[in-house]
């Protein structure tokens, strides 16, 4: 079984295909920002079916990372801006109701 070191290949082209690796600082502020656009999809508006994009977005960072520990850390930062965006639409949901 070949180790695939933990890389995404990209598309063919003539310089054969082009491994996607980035820092670490910029692969974590890449996570914040789909973590916040998955809270902003996945808020009961009417553009929420689009949520599978920022989602498709992570797990490709995820398979990309280049360990399991830089991996959870990509994941927990993307699930703290998910859920800080979620804590933050909870009092604009409520105040017609205030």
């Amino acid at each position: 079984m070949k180790n695939l070191n933990h890389t995404v290949l990209l598309p063919y082209t003539s310089r054969g295909f082009h491994l996607l690796r980035y820092d670490a600082p910029v692969k974590i502020w890449q996570a914040l920002i789909v973590g916040i656009v998955m809270a902003g999809c996945g808020l009961p508006l009417p553009w929420s079916p689009l949520l599978v994009i920022p989602l498709a977005f992570l797990f490709a960072g995820l398979a990309g990372a280049k360990s399991p520990k830089e991996a959870t850390k990509l994941a927990f930062f993307a699930a703290t801006a998910y859920f800080s965006g979620h804590l933050l639409w909870l009092p604009i949901s409520f105040a017609g109701f205030l």
